[in-house]
Parts: C-alpha cells; structure tokens; sequence
C-alpha cells in the first residue's frame, strides 16, 4: 500500500530529523576520538615497556646479530611480561630469540650472542661470561664474551633518491592490483559494474586482491617461497581465467535493462545544508582517522598476528618459515588465511623493505574501498545526501577509524562483505558480469580471516533464500560460488592440514562445556549484543546511532527495495548469529573473549548493515509515487 502524501511528508521530515541528529552524534563520537588518541598517544610515547622494546631491536640491529643467537630472560614476576615478548618477536624480525623464565640455561654465553633480560630479572646477577652493553627502562642488553668480534655497524638512513624509488615502487605494486582487477571486470563485462568509476575501481581492487592471494598461493606452498613473480602469474591467470570462464558460463545471460546509473532523486527538507553538514564530518572524520594511525602506529593484532606474517614474508626473502614455526609464534594463531599479511607482502617486496606505513596505506585503502561501494550502491538507490551522510557516519565512528590503519583484517574483510553483498544484490537484479564478479569477491572474502568462512555461509544462505522461485539463478550462482570458493580455499586447507594448524577453538572438551551452559552463555551474548550496540558515544566504542538506524530499516523495509534490504539484512544477521556461535564454544572466558573481539566482530557488518537500513528508509522514496 502506498503512502499517503501527508504520511510520507511526516516520514521524511522524521528521516531528516534522524540524519541531522545522527550526524550531530557522528561529530561529537569525532571530536571524542580526537580527544582520545592525543591521551592515547601521549600514553604511548611514555610507555615504559614500548620504549624498552623499540631501544633493544634498535641495539640488535646496530650489532647485527644473526639468527638464533640471541636469549630473553623474563621473570614470573611480571605479569605482562608476555607482552614485551611478542612486541620484541615484531620488532627484531628477521632475527629470533629463545625465551626463559628466571635462569639461564647453562653455557647460554656460548650459545648465546646477546642476552636481553626484562623487569625483574634485571636484579639477578649477570651471569660469568656476559658484558653489559645498556640500560632502557625495563630492559638491560649484554653480549657474550664468547663472541669477541661483534662491533656496532653505522646506521645510515636511506637517501632522498632511493626513498622515492621505493615509494614510486610501492604505489606501482598497488596499482597493478587495480589494473589486474580491472582487466578482471572489463573480461566479464565490457560495460562498467558499478554505478561510478570510483565504486568500479573499488571492486577492482577487491578483486585484484583475491587473484593475488588465490594465485599465488598454491604455487608459494608448494615451493615453500613467496616471489613476486607468483604474484604476476596469479594476476594473469585470474584474467584470463575471468576471460573464459565468462564466455562460457555467462554466454546468453542478457544485459540488465531495470537499473539506472543515475538516480533522479527528490528533495527532502533541507537537503543542502544535510549535504554540507555530511563533507564537513566526513572531513573531520578523515583528518582524525589518519592522525589517530600515523601516532598510534598498528595495533595488538596487527604486528602480534596479521603484520607479523608479512614481515617474516618480506624480511625472510619470501620463505613460509614462520607458518611452521610454532614454538616460537604460539601466539600468532597461524591458521588464519593470509590475504592480509600477502597484500603487504607484495607491496612491501616492491618497494624494497618492509614498512608500517605501507601497512597503514593499504590499511587506508580498504577503508577507501569501504566508503566507495557503500556511496556507488546509495547512488543507485537513495540518492546521493543519504550517500554522502552514510559514509560520514561510518567513517565518524571510532571503532571504524581505529581499525582503519591498525594493521587488522577486520577492515578488508568488512569490504569484502559489503562487496560480496552489493555483488549478490547485482545478481539477482540481472546485471551482466555480476554474478562471475560476485565469486572472485566470495574467494577474496573467505580467505582474509576465518570469520570469512561464516561470512561466506550467511551469504549463499541469504542468497538461497532471496532466489526462491528462481531456480536457474540459484543453480548458476551455487554452481559458479562454491567452484571459486573450492579455487580459493582448498589450497589452504591441505597447506594447514599438512602443517598441522588448528584453531584453539578446537580443543578437547569445548563441545561439553559449550552444551553445558548454553542457555545462560546465550542469553548473555545476546544481551551484550544488545548492550553493544547502545553505546553509542561519545567514548570507544561509540557507535552512533547504529542501532536506531537498523530497527527503523527493519520497520521501513517493503516496496522495491525489499529484495535489496532482506539480503543485506540476513547476511548481516546470520553472521552475528555464527559469531554468537563462537562465543558458545569458546575455550577462552567468556567475558574476556566478548570484551576484547565484539566491537571488531560488529565493526564487520556495521557497513552492510547501515547501507540495509539506508535502502530500507530511503529507497522507497524514489519508487513510490504520491498519491
């Protein structure tokens, strides 16, 4: 039933209401954030432990010490000691250092060419044979009197010339991604995708990201050795298998003829001064979020997880070494996929040397990615206020301008999703090249973290229950989808099959305690689901108005966007459900786990779920005539 005219004037001026207030929130949640990392940051310069870490791998490096040749001393009466352990594991690499707790093993000053002792076992006395080189704060350097020959070597930082190169290298490295993903789409479809040339250079990335990982991979595990070289072969193949693939399972689809590139959209009260509002805190939120990276550097998953792999990649020449090297990385849950560490591979090995900054560019990319897709499809939808508030009140979050340049994998595999949803939703509007897209995102998706196996789950769900109806769809979609999800994941799979990597979710007895406690620990998780969501500023997590938004989609949803909402709607809402799952089966606590993961666990499908209730309140707007 369509709106009355007095029905629908009320909605709008409610609908911009909200967008005023909800901006109004997204500027203070940035200013909060602004406020925030200047504490956080003068925090972190005056951090012991991190001045303590920083000061030993500057000393190694200066005596280069190779390999294995060096000893940690922690004392148990520290309790983050751990800590210092894993950021020296970051910083130090190539090199490695055996760990002990509170003595020495014997003869250590023979195996042994430099000992780096922690807290307090700074107090014990310094066993015969070791001569102290320095102090730091919480941590003492000696060497080894066995090893006479060990002299500090001049550190001389690169030249004006050969920074540039590097730099030219890198963005040349980035760009290749692009152009293979754009020869990837133009294969499919000579027609551009995406409603804009910025959304269309966007799923390119996405795809040339996927082509990278899932073509060089097979050939990397089998030789035991990334080289740039395989990356090329990859970017290759996944063109021209986009090439033939295309001409033969795409051949006689017809082109869509229902969408518009151009959304032709009403006015709603005080749209321009919306509008100005929107590039305002969208500017703010920009300024802020690479501020807050370049002086918090990346953060505890990234160099003890993600960036710790890509370091060893490139520090190490390419070798798979520290995939298989679990006593020393326990910690770094090797199991996970590696589309992440392998994007900064590559462009790190062009560029010459590993680099945080390169982390927090590709970092910054993804986000780009993020902002780019979400603007194409409300372009096609809503218009384009709506467009620009949207990415506004993303980008104004703080969890969303933390995680941007933290070295996470939380921000791709959210552009990733949202990709894979738009893509899904090209689908089942018909238009050409989408659905063969569409499974080069899937592959991406399911291989940038393991969350990507439940990611991928909800969305064939999601799309299964949307094609009712549609039986030739539902066929050439499962079809096409789980082939690229077998191209993408089965070579990783037999790789941490081979290697014996599992994840400590699997561990004996998991199932018996979750069965247990099921109804108490769910009703808790949902509770803080909820409790999650409320928090909506001005402090971290600081979510906005997140949660109005989603409820006020839920109860907007009807007319032609229907199609559009429940698909992104389900993907979102099954994939919080897996998640729930997880936290079922935890080993770890319960409340430590959901303290610690669930703001990047919603931070996942916040985009998808924001640009769902977007349709839902905005799209009809354009569909259903006054009466």
């Amino acid at each position: 039933m369509h709106l009355t005219r007095p029905l629908q004037a009320r909605r709008e001026k409610i609908l911009a209401g909200l967008l005023f207030a909800s901006l109004l929130v997204a500027l203070v949640n940035t200013l909060a954030a602004w406020r925030r990392t200047a504490i956080l940051e003068a925090a972190w310069k005056r951090n012991p432990d991190e001045l303590s870490a920083q000061w030993a791998a500057r000393q190694i490096e200066a005596f280069g010490a190779r390999p294995a040749a060096i000893a940690l001393l922690l004392s148990h009466r520290n309790p983050n000691a751990i800590w210092f352990d894993y950021r020296l594991h970051y910083l130090i690499l190539p090199r490695n250092f055996d760990l002990f707790w509170d003595v020495l093993p014997q003869n250590a000053n023979r195996r042994f060419a430099f000992l780096i002792t922690y807290g307090a076992a700074q107090a014990q006395p310094l066993p015969p044979g070791w001569r102290l080189v320095g102090r730091a704060q919480r941590a003492s350097l000696s060497v080894s009197s066995s090893y006479g020959n060990l002299r500090r070597h001049e550190q001389r930082p690169p030249g004006f010339f050969s920074a540039s190169l590097a730099a030219c290298l890198g963005l040349v490295s980035l760009m290749v991604l692009v152009i293979g993903g754009w020869c990837a789409l133009r294969a499919v479809s000579p027609a551009r995708i995406m409603a804009t040339w910025w959304g269309e250079l966007a799923v390119a990335h996405l795809v040339g990201a996927a082509m990278l990982t899932c073509g060089c991979s097979p050939i990397a595990f089998i030789a035991q050795h990334f080289a740039l070289w395989e990356g090329y072969v990859g970017l290759v193949s996944g063109v021209l298998l986009s090439w033939a693939g295309s001409h033969i399972f795409l051949r006689g689809r017809q082109e869509a003829t229902v969408l518009q590139r151009e959304t032709a959209f009403p006015h709603f009260p005080q749209e321009r001064v919306l509008s100005v509002i929107a590039w305002g805190v969208l500017g703010i939120a920009f300024c802020v979020t690479v501020w807050q990276g370049l002086a918090l550097g990346i953060d505890w998953d990234g160099y003890s997880i993600w960036q710790l792999k890509a370091k060893a990649f490139v520090t190490q020449g390419g070798s798979l070494s520290v995939l298989h090297d679990s006593y020393h990385f326990f910690y770094a849950h090797l199991d996970y996929p590696l589309l992440v560490p392998i994007q900064t591979w590559w462009t790190c090995a062009h560029a010459g040397s590993y680099s945080e900054l390169w982390v927090q560019g590709i970092g910054l990319l993804f986000t780009m990615d993020i902002l780019a897709l979400f603007a194409d499809f409300c372009l096609r939808v809503v218009g384009r206020t709506p467009a620009v508030v949207g990415c506004a009140l993303l980008l104004a979050m703080p969890v969303f301008s933390h995680m941007a340049l933290s070295g996470f994998a939380d921000i791709p595999l959210a552009a990733y999703l949202i990709a894979v949803g738009v893509g899904g939703t090209l689908t089942l509007w018909g238009e050409r090249g989408a659905l063969w897209v569409t499974g080069w995102l899937l592959a991406g998706l399911v291989l940038t973290k393991n969350e990507g196996l439940a990611a991928v789950l909800a969305m064939l769900l999601a799309f299964l229950y949307s094609t009712r109806g549609r039986l030739r769809l539902k066929r050439q979609g499962l079809a096409l989808w789980l082939s690229f999800l077998l191209l993408a994941y089965l070579p990783w799979a037999l790789m941490k099959h081979r290697w014996q990597l599992t994840s400590d979710l699997f561990v004996p007895g998991v199932l018996q305690r979750a069965t247990s406690q099921t109804l108490p620990h769910l009703l808790y998780i949902l509770s803080e689901w909820i409790f999650h969501l409320l928090r909506f500023g001005p402090w971290y997590p600081a979510w906005g108005l997140l949660g109005v938004w989603i409820g006020l989609g839920l109860f907007c949803c009807g007319g032609h966007v229907r199609e559009t909402a429940r698909l992104f709607g389900l993907m979102g809402l099954l994939l919080l459900t897996f998640d729930s799952g997880v936290y079922l089966i935890t080993p770890h606590d319960l409340h430590w786990h959901i303290a610690t993961s669930m703001d990047r666990l919603l931070l996942q499908v916040v985009p998808l779920l924001l640009l769902a209730a977007f349709a839902a309140c905005f799209g009809n707007w354009r569909h259903d005539p006054l009466s």
